[in-house]
């Protein structure tokens, strides 16, 4: 393991990876969905997000899951094991290394830019959860595509987080 991150700590000029200070431009999170006409109901824009690298060096990640999906907006924070793993989280779109994060809501396992994220322990109200979906659904076809996004989530919590940053050149 310190053979491959000397190695990649020596080549990292060539990595193009994002500063870690740096802030993406889209979050999003997905929830997977085998029916096509859900899709436009299971991505969802990511307000809240925060990556941090901590006092003894390991990146935590924070985001913010919303209430189409659990009621009310649920906080959910990931930490990597190591230190080292800083360099894997921070790689751009292409490359092949990658990371686990793990957190008391979960696990999420990332490489260039895309976390595949399972959940547990998620606090779940789906009263409150239906009655927003009623609120912000502007036809019965929407409210029933939500309802079966949710439902899908909360029988099988997991799905894409992904982090995109915008060339700025």
């Amino acid at each position: 393991m310190k053979l491959i991150l000397t190695l990649i700590l020596s080549y990292s000029p060539m990595l193009m990876a994002c500063p870690s200070d740096s802030t993406p431009t889209t979050v999003t999170y997905e929830v997977p969905v085998k029916n096509p006409e859900l899709l436009p109901y299971a991505t969802f824009q990511i307000d809240s997000y925060e990556k941090a690298i901590l006092e003894d060096g390991r990146t935590q990640m924070k985001y913010t899951l919303p209430a189409h999906l659990t009621g009310k907006p649920v906080d959910v924070v990931f930490t990597s094991k190591s230190s080292q793993d800083n360099i894997l989280i921070n790689l751009i779109p292409g490359e092949e290394l990658s990371t686990v994060l793990e957190g008391p809501n979960g696990k999420m396992k990332c490489k260039s830019g895309t976390c595949k994220v399972k959940y547990k322990n998620l606090p779940m109200d789906i009263n409150a959860r239906e009655e927003f979906l009623k609120q912000i659904s502007q036809s019965e076809v929407e409210l029933i595509g939500r309802k079966e996004v949710a439902k899908g989530f909360t029988t099988d919590p997991g799905g894409i987080f992904r982090y995109l940053y915008e060339d700025k050149k």
